[in-house]
């Protein structure tokens, strides 16, 4: 997994989530979504992407924007905070 940011510091994230969280507040919320770290693709913070799960009404698939992620190296998974 490769995980690329130009975010250095907590200021620099505390920045960023304000930016983000003041256009996509009105719009919907945040999900949670776990995975496999050798599964995941490379992770870029304001990315986008498609989840399509038969979950959620996603079965023909929804596209979000990647707000964050938290990765467990004990076992060897990432969990993504992406918005609606």
């Amino acid at each position: 997994m490769d995980a690329q940011s130009l975010l250095r510091s907590a200021a620099d994230v505390a920045t960023a989530f304000g930016r983000v969280f003041a256009i996509v507040k009105a719009n919907g919320g945040i999900w949670r979504v776990t995975c496999d770290i050798d599964g995941a693709p490379s992770l870029q913070i304001g990315s986008t992407g498609k989840l399509t799960t038969p979950r959620f009404g996603c079965s023909s698939g929804r596209h979000l924007v990647l707000a964050g992620y938290e990765i467990d190296d004990n076992n060897r998974q990432v969990t993504l905070r992406l918005y609606l």
